[in-house]
C-alpha cells in the first residue's frame, strides 16, 4: 500500500513538470502583446518598456537625416603666424581723399612702394590660407563719417604655396572724410577656413583696431590750392622752363675750337680711370666736335706705332688732360712702378706734353690727392705745379662743365 501511494505521488509530480514546461514554451513562442488595452482606439496609455539587457548590449543607430554642418575650431586652423602692415593717417582734411594700404605676408612685410602717407604699423597675427580685410565704415549715405572705396577683393590668398617667397597680399582703400572733428575707422583682419569644396568660411577676427582720425576743414590757402592747382602749376612751370632754357643757352654758348687736328689730348691709365675718362671724352666731343678730342683707344690707327703717333698728336694738341685716379701714381707690374719705367705710355705722354710746354691740366677723380713732386719721376715733377681740376662723383656734370670752360678759355 505505501508503494502505491509513492508511485502515485511520483506520477503526479511528473505531470506537473510536463504541464509547466509546455506552458512556458507556448508563452515564449507567442507574439508579445500588451493585452486588450493596446488595441486601436484605446485611450489607456501603454506602460513603459524597460530593457533588461546590460548597458554594453544596447546598440544606438545613427540617425538617417542629414548631419549638421561641421563646426570648425579656430585653434585647428591657426597653425602659422605672419605679419600685417597698415598705414592709417591720424589727421585728414575734409573731403580730401587719402589712401590706406594693408599688407599681410608669412614673413616680414616690405613697405616699399606703399600707398598713402600714414604712419606704418606692423603687428604679428595668426594667418590662414585665405584671409579677409575690412575697413569700416564707409558710406556717408548711411550716416558714416567716411566714404571708403576699394578695388581689392575682400577675400584673398595669404598663406599658400602659390605665393612666391617674400611676396605679400595687399588691400588698398581710398578714404574720404565727410564729417569734421574726431572720427573713427575700424580695421578688421579675418581668418577664413577653406572647406573641401573650395568655399571659405570665416573663423574669427585675428586683428581689430580702432583708428582715431582728426578731420579738419581745409584752410583758405589749402582750399585755394586744391581749387586752383592748375594755375598754380603753370606759375611754377614758367620759371623752371626759363631756368632750363637759360642753362642750355649757357652750355651752347661755349665756343667751339676752330677746326684742325686734335686740340685736346686725354692721357689716362686704363685700369685706373677708363670709365670716368670715357664719360669726359664723350662730353667733350659733344661740345667741341670729334675732330678736336683724342683718346688713344679710339683714335690710333690700327698698326700704327703708339709712341710715334702720340708724338704726332701732341704736336697739334693745345691741351693735355691727365686723368688721375686712386691707382694712377702707384700702378705696378712685374718690373715695378710703371711711372718709373721710361717706356710706360702714360709717362711718355705726360713727359712729352711738359717738354713741349703744352697746357697740362691734372684732373683728379674719386677724391684722389694731387701727387707731390717727391712722388714723381724727374721728368714728371713739373706736373705737381699745374693747377688741377677735381671732379666728384656726386657732382660729375658740374665738374665736366668747369673742365670744358677751362679747356676752351
Amino acid at each position: 500500500m505505501p508503494c502505491r501511494i509513492r508511485l502515485a505521488s511520483f506520477v503526479s509530480l511528473v505531470l506537473v513538470l510536463v504541464l509547466t514546461t509546455s506552458c512556458t514554451q507556448k508563452s515564449s513562442s507567442e507574439p508579445e502583446t500588451n493585452g486588450p488595452d493596446s488595441s486601436e482606439g484605446s485611450d489607456k496609455p501603454l506602460p513603459p518598456k524597460v530593457s533588461t539587457a546590460p548597458p554594453s548590449a544596447i546598440v544606438r543607430r545613427a540617425p538617417t537625416a542629414a548631419a549638421a554642418p561641421m563646426k570648425v575650431e579656430a585653434s585647428d586652423s591657426f597653425r602659422a603666424f605672419g605679419q600685417i602692415l597698415y598705414n592709417p593717417p591720424t589727421e585728414m582734411t575734409l573731403n580730401v581723399a587719402e589712401m590706406i594700404e594693408v599688407r599681410i605676408a608669412k614673413n616680414e612685410v616690405s613697405d616699399k612702394g606703399l600707398s598713402g602717407s600714414g604712419e606704418v604699423r606692423r603687428e604679428e597675427v595668426p594667418i590662414t590660407q585665405v584671409m579677409s580685410v575690412r575697413l569700416c565704415c564707409g558710406d556717408s549715405g548711411n550716416g558714416d563719417p567716411f566714404d571708403i572705396t576699394t578695388a581689392s577683393a575682400e577675400e584673398q590668398l595669404v598663406n599658400s604655396p602659390l605665393l612666391i617667397e617674400g611676396e605679400f597680399t595687399e588691400w588698398v582703400f581710398q578714404v574720404t572724410p565727410r564729417v569734421k572733428g574726431e572720427q573713427k575707422l575700424t580695421l578688421h583682419a579675418i581668418a577664413n577656413y577653406t572647406l573641401e569644396d573650395g568655399r571659405s568660411v570665416p573663423i574669427g577676427k585675428v586683428l581689430s583696431r580702432d583708428i582715431v582720425v582728426q578731420v579738419d576743414a581745409p584752410t583758405e590757402v589749402w582750399r585755394w590750392l586744391v581749387e586752383n592747382w592748375y594755375w598754380f602749376g603753370i606759375l611754377l612751370v614758367i620759371p623752371l622752363t626759363a631756368l632750363l632754357i637759360n642753362r642750355r643757352n649757357q652750355a651752347s654758348s661755349i665756343p667751339h675750337i676752330p677746326s684742325g687736328n686734335e686740340s685736346v689730348f686725354i692721357s689716362y691709365r686704363r685700369d685706373d680711370s677708363s670709365g670716368h675718362t670715357l664719360a669726359v671724352y664723350e662730353k667733350l666731343k659733344s661740345v667741341m666736335g670729334d675732330e678736336h678730342v683724342f683718346m688713344d683707344s679710339d683714335d690710333i690707327p690700327h698698326g700704327a706705332d703708339f709712341a710715334e703717333h702720340i708724338e704726332k698728336v701732341l704736336d697739334s694738341a693745345s691741351t693735355v688732360l691727365v686723368m688721375i685716379g686712386p691707382a694712377w701714381l702707384n700702378a705696378s707690374n712685374t718690373q715695378g712702378r710703371r711711372l718709373d719705367n721710361p717706356q710706360d705710355f702714360v709717362r711718355m705722354e705726360v713727359a712729352t706734353a711738359l717738354e713741349k710746354k703744352l697746357r697740362v691740366i691734372p684732373v683728379l677723380l674719386r677724391n684722389t690727392e694731387m701727387p707731390s713732386s717727391d712722388e714723381l719721376p724727374d721728368v714728371l715733377k713739373g706736373l705737381s705745379t699745374r693747377n688741377a681740376i677735381r671732379i666728384y662723383d656726386d657732382q660729375f656734370d658740374s665738374g665736366i662743365q668747369r673742365l670744358i670752360k677751362s679747356v676752351v678759355n
